[in-house]
């Protein structure tokens, strides 16, 4: 796990091979059980053909976040800032009809003012949005003016009009970038993949596209534009149906009896159900 910034590294009290396998998975000495610790070993990254550096970790942090198995803390993010823009605007829009949605007004004001407190995208290219919303942020509910925030609001949307451009360009300068901008790669895979997920991706479907940055045959720079464009696509529509199994026949037979009937029965589902 990289830990949001920190790589997991072998155990320094136990010999290397006690505790991590030749694929990089954490073994625990006593039973050696695995646990899910993914770490590359350096024949696998020339395997995949991922250079040294901040692509190898953009891959680790990729994968973690995405992954059903890792803990929540390092989980995709739920939101960035132009998801929590959008949705202080429909609150707003939602308290200026119903006067008691103030008060959800107020809570999303303030998520929305700390998620882009710490946006190096807003940092860097919108710091105004930061001062557009502190006015309103330790205001009580019914001390809000809704139509001056609505206002800003507006404003701020425009600003972060082209958000996602902004983040998939300084995600590709990072990885060009020395190991000090780790932190800051960290943060754009999040912002980017909560931005694709907010568009109605999911996070199984993007690690799948996540898989090409370890395919080799092209430019590291390449697989990351490939990603970041299918991240950036339309999302795809799909029919959910259920594959029903075939009628079989079935014989039934009285004991006392030489004689029987056939009928048509159905054979129990066993769950067979997707997406086509």
């Amino acid at each position: 796990m990289t830990g949001g910034g920190v790589t997991a590294t072998p155990s320094a009290t136990l010999p290397l091979q006690s505790c991590w396998t030749d694929h990089g998975e954490y073994t625990t000495p006593e039973d050696g059980r695995p646990i899910q610790v993914r770490f590359p070993v350096v024949t696998d990254w020339d395997a995949w053909g991922v250079p040294e550096g901040l692509p190898r970790y953009f891959v680790l942090v990729w994968e973690e976040m995405l992954d059903s198995e890792t803990l929540d803390t390092w989980q995709v993010r739920t939101l960035n800032t132009r998801l929590a823009i959008d949705e202080l605007n429909a609150a707003v829009e939602t308290a200026l009809r119903y006067d008691v949605y103030r008060r959800h007004v107020a809570v999303i004001l303030q998520e929305t003012y700390e998620v882009a407190r710490v946006d190096t995208v807003v940092k860097r290219s919108h710091p105004m949005l930061l001062k557009f919303l502190a006015p309103f942020v330790n205001a009580k509910p019914r001390d809000i003016d809704l139509g001056a925030l609505r206002k800003r609001v507006h404003v701020g949307r425009e600003m972060l009009r082209d958000y996602w451009s902004e983040c998939v360009a300084l995600l590709k300068e990072s990885l060009r970038g020395e190991a000090k901008e780790k932190r800051l790669v960290w943060e754009l895979a999040h912002t980017i993949g909560s931005d694709a997920c907010g568009r109605g991706m999911s996070p199984g479907h993007l690690k799948l596209l996540g898989g090409g940055l370890k395919t080799p045959g092209s430019d590291f720079a390449q697989r990351v534009d490939v990603l970041l464009a299918a991240c950036s696509s339309a999302p795809l529509s799909y029919t959910c149906v259920m594959a029903l199994p075939p009628m079989r026949e079935a014989r039934v037979g009285a004991l006392d009896s030489d004689t029987c009937s056939a009928e048509r029965v159905m054979p129990p589902l066993r769950g067979a159900s997707g997406c086509a």
